[in-house]
Formats: structure tokens, sequence, C-alpha cells
């Protein structure tokens, strides 16, 4: 009999479980199709330096009009470097005049989200110069749908790169994007012999958000990585496991807080009857139990090569729930199982958490 519990004790620490992909997505995962922009890293045209830009509507007064640039020669002062690529777009070239922008129309879908991203670099001949960008973008009436103002300073002489991203909803079938040189705003002593660099526009549509599932919420609230199926803290009890019986995932769990199994000949639904039973307990959080996304199933088989089955399909079983029986309203939920359902009334117990797609 002692060997039979602690048979039973050990494999009711078992379980199996689907994947929740919902614990979100980085910015990059989101990204999805190629660049809309014509010629976005400025690689396109003729290599020669202060040439023309394809694909883009360059303005302002000759001096400021932005050109295509490569590297400066090696030891140069100040040196121009591209940030992606062979080449880059430059504003003012030296000449101190910043009434210079760049344009392009490119087709997008109405209530669409995108993502806007691009380098912005400074050249100049001494640390401390400053170059201010505009980034906008309008649909097809020229109402601006984004507008944002971003100032680079150099903590040394030669180039110096950041980077910009900003999201928006398309409001059209096209929309366009300018970048307007606006660093007459700054004084001139911090403006002075110093250019504006952009480099690797891109525009591309961003999937939607994946909602978070409770489980997911769950798992960031903890700050833990990986899924439901994973054992974060190494204790034996998955991810999901810890979310239903309401323990700490970043710690490992007091083997009083796992599933149990144990014998008893009792009548749980006093009907005046007693049987022997094999009684599955397990701790159940408020969460778990209201999250219709996961289901929790306790299975059965009579040996190692049988096939799993659910405890809910055999004739007789008999579940109770104690409400609130621990702190944090977590309930105690036990299973009694008839051991007449194997002819040798011994069988393998496990907890199964399953995460609905």
């Amino acid at each position: 009999m002692k060997k039979i519990i602690k048979y039973l004790m050990l494999v009711a620490t078992i379980s199996t479980v689907a994947i929740d992909p919902s614990l979100g997505q980085s910015l990059n995962e989101r990204v999805t199709g190629a660049n809309l922009l014509n010629n976005g890293g400025f690689e396109i045209g003729k290599p020669i330096d202060f040439g023309s830009i394809p694909g883009w509507e360059a303005a302002g007064n000759i001096g400021a009009r932005p050109v295509g640039f490569s590297s400066t020669k090696l030891g140069s002062i100040p040196s121009y470097l591209p940030k992606e690529g062979l080449r880059m777009s430059l504003f003012s070239a030296g000449n101190n005049d910043f009434s210079g922008s760049l344009s392009q129309l490119f087709k997008t879908v109405t209530g669409t989200t995108y993502l806007v991203k691009l380098k912005m670099g400074i050249v100049t001949e001494s640390a401390g110069r400053g170059q201010v960008l505009q980034v906008s973008i309008a649909n097809g009436d020229g109402a601006f749908i984004l507008s944002r103002v971003e100032n680079i300073i150099s903590p040394t002489k030669g180039t110096t790169w950041m980077e910009f991203s900003a999201q928006f909803v398309a409001a059209g079938n096209q929309t366009r994007i300018t970048l307007t040189d606006l660093s007459e705003i700054l004084p001139l002593r911090q403006s002075y012999n110093s250019d504006l660099l952009i480099d690797d526009v891109r525009i591309a549509e961003l999937k939607p958000i994946k909602t978070l599932s409770k489980f997911g919420k769950w798992m960031v609230e903890n700050r833990i990585t990986g899924n439901i199926i994973d054992d974060f803290d190494k204790d034996t009890l998955s991810n999901g496991v810890e979310y239903v019986i309401g323990t700490n995932p970043k710690i490992k769990t007091a083997s009083s807080n796992f599933p149990k199994s144990s014998l008893s000949f009792s009548d749980p639904d006093g009907d005046g009857k007693k049987l022997r039973y094999v009684v599955f307990s397990y701790k159940r959080s408020k969460i778990a139990l209201d999250d219709a996304k996961v289901s929790v199933i306790v299975e059965w088989r009579g040996t190692n090569k049988d096939n799993w089955k659910s405890v809910s399909s055999v004739k007789g079983h008999i579940v109770k729930t104690s409400k609130n029986k621990y702190l944090g309203n977590v309930d105690l939920v036990s299973v009694y199982i008839p051991r007449t359902i194997t002819k040798s009334g011994n069988f393998f117990t496990r907890l199964r958490v399953v995460s609905k797609q």
C-alpha cells in the first residue's frame, strides 16, 4: 500500500501542456513586407558626390538642397561616414543654409499602421554642435498624420548618428513623408559649419499587436520568459502548473503545494456507500478558474504504455471543491477516481494544463 501511494504521488507532478503564443511581439517582429520607399538608403544614383537623389523630391535653396554623398577619404576633417551602405543624403553641405528638405509619396492602406525608421546624423568640425530634423507624415490632402522634431548634438568632431522611429496610421491610399532641416532654430554658433545627414529611411507595415492572454499577462507581471510548457525556476513544475496552483514561477515551489495523490475508502457524494478511490488533489488559483483560455485536466492511465485519458469520462468520478481554502482566493480541488476502473486498482495520474489557441 505504501509503495502504491508513493508511486502515485510521484507522477502527480507531471504536466503536459500546449504552448500559448500570445506573449506579445517586439516591434521588429511586427514589421511585415518590404520598404515602401524608393531609394530609402540613397544608394541608387550616379556614384558622384553632391549628386541628385532618385526617388526623392529635394527642395530648398541651392546651397541647402539635399544631395547624395559618400564617405570622405580617410583622414579628412571632418570625416563624412554613411551609417548604412556606401551613400547617404547630405543637407546644407557646409553652407550654413538650413532650408533643405526631402519628400516622397508612397502607397498606403487606409487604417493600417506603419512604422517609419531612419538614421539621423550630424557631421561637424567641433564637439557640441547641433542639427535639428523635422519628420512629418501627411495624407494625400496634406493634413499631418505625424510630425516630430528631433535634435542631435555631436559629442565629438566628425560624424555622429542616432536612430529615429515612430508609428502612424494611414488616412488614405497615398501618404507623403517629408524630412525638413530645421537647424536654423538653433543659435548660429551651435549649428555653424555642421551638416545634417540622413540614411536608411524605411517605412513598413506593422502587424496588429497580439492581445495578451491572462496567462501571458501573468508571465509579464512575474517577469518570466519562455512559455506555458517551460519551467522557469527549475522546480519540476511548469509555468502552466504554477499559474494554476497560484505559486511564484520565479521561486522553487515547496512540495506542500504540489498536486498530490492519496488512497481513500470514503463516501464523497454522501449516498451512504463507501468506495475505494484514488483522490487527486490540487490547488486552483482564481485567475486560472476565470481564464476561459486555459483548461485544467486530470488524466489517468493503467500502465506506462497506455494512452492518457481524461478522468471526466470515468463513470462514478466525483469532483469536490473547497472554495478559498488557502490565502489569495486559492481553492482546493479534490478529484475522487474509483479504483475499479482498472483490474489491479493501480493507475497513474497527472495534471494537464492546456492553453487554447
